[in-house]
């Protein structure tokens, strides 16, 4: 920025050092990074040999990421195989080859096993449905191998399993195919589909009625085992599926998999949002129609019926379906829609139109429409086609007798006769529009209708007076913009047309907004010339409170942020003046408006000029948004009903006679209140200032956290802290005030919850008689509390709740604000080497810890559990001595529940000569073994199944090179998923080496130190410094933050990894290690000490008499 204040702009990416490519072997894609920091040109060529087999190009981006596509000059993709080459070239790096090393895979979903080849002695990575199952395994000499994911994951047919290369250049050869055998059929079609036990591999599929063979279907499986069938006869003719028909899939080898095509039904009621239908009685059934997702049960006579109203508005020709999942799952695919017709469009969308002449919908599956275009009483087009058998949708242009087009015009009728016949009289619709001032007026013979405009990326819904006469303002219309007009009427069938933008657009300015958000201190627009400077300048009562410069685009848009001088924001206020200068000078006054969301009535209100048009916007946060217009009143106040929830946040926007715009954001303020934890969050108004107070029940401010709203979305997040930064807890009966836009008031309402794994319960009370929400995992159940406030939330049947597993609890106010609460199921965790006890108990409670042995009590320690939780703890004797945990001592947790744990007997060695970990643990039971290299540079996990008398072995040969830093960390889970850990220890510690260079870094030798492994969070036992006195005394860690307990028992938890200290007080200090992250990870302390300040002398030379 120069003295002027005109500013230069620059964005910058971080350069990549290395390439990254990933090729998709048995597909025709590749993608990666290539080293660059411009958009530059990318060449893949795919050879065999030295012979091409094709060429793609792509540009990459600023950071290096390019996705190609083989094709041949027919348009046919081209498979990268075994033994090609794929080689990725710029114009000024050396060109990267892959070679495509050998892959297959097949998976036995019976054994949850995935086997198969590739590269001889090398790593493979396999992950199952999209990286939820994941372990990496080693080929043998041979190049085979086998992934073993038993207890890991359980492999279902269909399933996507991905087994991948990386080489030692970084770059990733893989395959992808789906776990078989699986068939799906698909009712009143000709289609079935599903997933074979091999890839590449030809199969029969014959469809038969009783005895009957109806049709056969040769075909075969690709190289991700996907194949599909259509049957068909020798002329052509389509075999329909229908229920009770039997699919067999021959795989050969005498493999054959049948099953039945399960007869049902549906029907979809439009206006009341609701499916009925019939299946198999006694039988669940999936049903799903937008964001409507229902398992069905039909009752003994077959039928069923769901209801999706306040769920999901169904609208005519949204497609549903209904799925039934047989006991082999198999499955049965149904489609229905409520009948409807698209005039010159494919769909209801916005942009939907398609010609002049088109004409779309939906019938019932496979029926016959006959279509009729009559201008008064003359025929001008028919057309008979058949509804495809998919889900009934058809399409087609009319054509007159001579073979041209013929258009349907306003005041046409449409006859289309299906199932039932259906009469749609075209509506006149006449356009202008006007891009000066950016809108759209007109007239139609549609009088007080709604009619769904959408220009230029803008959607508005307008209303037509009693003559039918529309306006519509909108953002931006530039010349040769589409506008885009559709219209539902009554029964529900769609009008679609569509204009083009002829005018030449003048200079305008947009207040408040910057293109794509509204903020307090931006101006954006068009100016009067394009690719040349502009001046813009902010005047207020006369004089010029604010300027700011940019360069106009070729198309003359422009967007600037005042500022200060300090480079605070300086606000546009109603009133202002806004000037642009770009060869011809334009300005504006910006419109004095209000904008306050009622959240009881869902009201819109607030004053602007009278009985201008508004246009109004909203959404919650995400991609989806609602808009409209209104008018505001002859006293210059508004109220829209708009039907908003809490949590929406939008804009108000006033078009000006000359085309100028002023934004106004608002906002239905929302949040959420962690109860027994330190945070608030939710939306208020975009870009504002947000302050959040708690206080206690009597009224007393606790705490007040500062932030301001995201400009986006009118998000905010705020924790509480006390004085000495520690997290504040929210409790109950609190009271949470936000002040922002609007102030929000939330009382904190009492809510417990406990767990109960054993029937897949969560227990705990509420306010009385209210509804809550609670979530584990992938499970969601909506309880209501009884009288006393009690409820139980039952997941058994859909949830296996074990020890660690998440919960949140949470009300809903009738303001729509929320108070939750959200903690993990109580879990116990014995590391018999460190010695350490953690896990999860009672939220931010005292919890008691008893080491048991022989039923005999030897120790018990005190912990505080955090606000998920989480505790960590450890036992020493009478005289402070840890006390060792051993194989078959039982540690009590007292919480709720009371858990009582035993330590199981687990041994490992580590031998870097073999590269092998083996050891002992329970007979027949899975283990995890982590292997750290280096102090936990880089680890690898392995599942690893005990034989019968206990041992296990995992050899990382050719995998990873084991170094006399590198151990193992072996942990167990019981039944009910409370763990015992050990880990080896390495001859020399990574971690030791970092926290000894630490304390050396300060001119201190050091004196003490040690290392050892812990868990994430965990606050380690510790290590006893005799010591102190006149000089400098340096303590550091590795792997954590310090706590430093000094001799007259003052705790520093400082947060940092070095503490130095001058002339300490001689005694016993306890150093202790709080962990970062990382299950089993090492930490390290060092001591130093420095007995004298060293001063070296400085000389001065006088040179030349200077």
């Amino acid at each position: 920025m120069d003295a002027n204040n005109n500013r230069v702009y620059a964005r910058f990416v971080a350069p990549r050092e290395t390439a990254e490519i990933r090729v998709h072997k048995d597909g025709n894609d590749v993608s990666g990074y290539v080293v660059t920091r411009v958009e530059t040109l990318v060449t893949v060529t795919l050879k065999s040999g030295d012979t091409v087999k094709a060429t793609a190009y792509a540009t990459a981006r600023s950071d290096g990421y390019f996705s190609i596509q083989f094709y041949d000059l027919a348009g046919n993709p081209v498979l990268i195989e075994e033994g090609d080459n794929v080689i990725v070239e710029t114009a000024d790096r050396s060109a990267i080859t892959v070679p495509i090393v050998p892959l297959t895979g097949q998976a036995d979903v019976t054994a949850d096993i995935v086997s198969g080849m590739g590269p001889g002695n090398e790593l493979l990575s396999v992950s199952v449905n999209w990286g939820s199952g994941r372990q990496s395994v080693a080929t043998d000499a041979a190049g085979v191998y086998q992934a073993d994911f038993r207890g890991i994951y359980d492999i279902r047919p269909g399933n996507q399993i991905e087994v991948s290369h990386r080489n030692e250049d970084g770059h990733t050869v893989y395959i992808r195919f789906y776990a078989g055998p699986k068939l799906y059929a698909q009712l009143h079609s000709y289609y079935a589909w599903g997933y074979s036990v091999a890839a590449n591999a030809p199969l029969t599929l014959t469809l038969s009625s009783g005895a009957t063979v109806k049709e056969r279907s040769l075909t075969q499986s690709n190289s991700s085992n996907s194949f599909s069938a259509y049957f068909y006869d020798a002329t052509g003719q389509r075999a329909i599926i229908e229920g009770g028909d039997t699919l067999a899939a021959d795989f050969g080898n005498g493999r054959v998999v049948t099953m039945t095509a399960t007869a049902m039904t549906a029907n979809v009621n439009a206006d009341a949002d609701t499916l009925a239908g019939t299946g198999p009685a006694n039988t669940l059934l999936g049903v799903n129609v937008g964001n409507f997702y229902a398992a069905i049960m039909t009752d003994a006579a077959g039928k069923w019926q769901a209801d999706a109203s306040g769920v999901q508005d169904i609208t005519r020709g949204q497609q549903a379906q209904v799925r039934h999942v047989n006991q082999n799952s198999h499955e049965t695919w149904l489609y229905a829609v409520a009948p409807v017709i698209y005039l010159r469009g494919s769909s209801s969308g916005a942009t939907a139109y398609q010609a002049e002449n088109y004409l779309s919908g939906y019938a019932t599956q496979r029926a016959i429409v006959n279509i009729t275009l009559k201008r008064g009483a003359t025929t001008l087009a028919t057309q008979q086609l058949v509804a495809n058998s998919w889900d009934g949708y058809y399409s087609t242009y009319l054509y007159n007798a001579l073979g041209l087009p013929a258009a349907i015009q306003g005041g046409d009728q449409v006859i289309v006769s299906a199932s039932p016949e259906e009469t749609i009289d075209v509506p006149l619709i006449e356009v202008e529009i006007n891009a000066d001032a950016d809108t759209v007026t007109g007239v139609t013979s549609l009088v007080n209708q709604a009619l769904g405009l959408y220009v230029n990326g803008y959607l508005q819904t307008v209303h037509t007076d009693g003559n039918g006469n529309f306006t519509a303002t909108f953002g931006s219309i530039n010349p040769g913009d589409y506008v885009y007009i559709r219209h539902q009427n009554g029964a529900g069938h769609w009008i679609h047309a569509r204009f083009r933008t002829i005018t030449t657009g003048n200079a305008v300015i947009y207040a408040r907004w910057n293109g794509s958000n509204v903020c307090e201190n931006c101006v954006s627009g068009y100016a009067s010339k394009g690719n040349t400077a502009a001046t813009v300048a902010l005047q207020r009562e006369g004089s010029t409170i604010a300027t700011a410069t940019a360069l106009t685009s070729s198309t003359r848009w422009f967007s600037v942020a005042f500022t200060d001088e300090a480079g605070d924001n300086v606000s546009i206020a109603s009133g202002d003046v806004i000037e642009v200068m770009a060869s011809d000078p334009v300005s504006m006054t910006v419109t004095a408006l209000t904008a306050q969301a009622n959240t009881d009535s869902r009201v819109l209100y607030g004053s602007g000029p009278a009985n201008a048009s508004l246009y109004w916007r909203y959404g919650y946060g995400g991609g989806s948004f609602y808009d409209g217009t209104g008018t505001i009143g002859p006293d210059g106040h508004y109220s829209f009903n708009l039907g908003f929830s809490t949590g929406a946040t939008g804009y108000v926007r006033h078009n000006s006679g000359a085309g100028h715009c002023t934004y106004l954001a608002w906002a239905a303020p929302y949040a959420r209140v962690r109860e027994h934890g330190n945070s608030v969050d939710g939306y208020v108004r975009l870009g504002v200032p947000v302050t959040v107070r708690l206080l206690s029940s009597s009224g007393a401010e606790r705490a007040v956290a500062t932030t301001t709203s995201s400009t986006s979305n009118g998000n905010f997040w705020v924790s509480f802290l006390d004085a000495a930064g520690n997290p504040l807890i929210i409790h109950p009966h609190d009271t949470v005030r936000i002040e922002a836009s609007q102030p929000v008031t939330i009382p904190v309402v009492p809510l417990t919850a406990e767990t109960d794994p054993s029937h897949d319960r969560v227990t705990g009370t509420g306010p009385a008689n209210a509804q809550l929400d609670v979530w584990t995992g992938n499970c969601w159940r909506d309880v209501t509390t009884g009288a006393a406030g009690a409820f139980t939330a039952n997941f058994s049947g859909e949830c296996d709740l074990r020890a660690g597993d998440w919960i949140i609890v949470a009300y809903s106010s009738p303001e729509g604000n929320q108070v939750y609460i959200s903690f993990s199921t109580p879990m116990v965790q014995v590391n018999t080497v460190n010695n350490i006890v953690d896990g999860y108990a009672t939220p931010n409670a005292s919890t008691l810890l008893t080491l048991k042995r022989g039923g005999s009590t030897l120790a018990t320690a005190t912990t505080s559990t955090k606000m998920d939780g989480w505790f960590s703890a450890f036992f020493t004797d009478a005289n402070g001595k840890l006390v060792d945990i051993k194989a078959g001592d039982t540690v009590e947790v007292t919480s709720s529940p009371t858990m009582s744990v035993p330590a199981v007997n687990l041994s490992a060695t580590l031998d870097i000569n073999t590269d092998t970990v083996s050891g002992r643990g329970p007979a027949n039971a899975l283990l995890l073994v982590r292997i750290y290299s280096q102090g936990g540079g880089s680890l690898r996990d392995k599942s690893v199944l005990t034989d019968s008398a206990g041992n296990f072995s995992v050899d990382l040969s050719g995998e990873m090179d084991l170094t006399s830093s590198s151990y193992a960390y072996v942990r167990y889970s019981d039944a009910n998923g409370h763990r015992t850990s050990i880990h080896t220890t390495p001859a020399r510690s990574q971690r030791q080496i970092e926290a000894e260079q630490s304390v050396r870094g300060q001119g201190a030798q050091v004196v003490q130190a040690t290392f050892d492994a812990a868990n994430g969070n965990d606050l380690t036992p510790p290590l006893t410094y005799f010591g102190g006195g006149s000089g400098t005394t340096v303590f550091a860690s590795a792997g954590g933050t310090l706590v430093l307990t000094s001799p007259d028992g003052t705790v520093n938890d400082s947060g940092t990894t070095r503490i130095v200290m001058k002339n300490i007080p001689l005694g016993q200090w306890q150093i202790q290690v709080r962990l970062w992250s990382g299950e089993g990870s090492q930490y390290a302390i060092a001591v130093g000490r420095a007995a004298h300040t060293v001063y070296l002398p400085l000389v001065v030379r006088n040179v030349g008499g200077q």
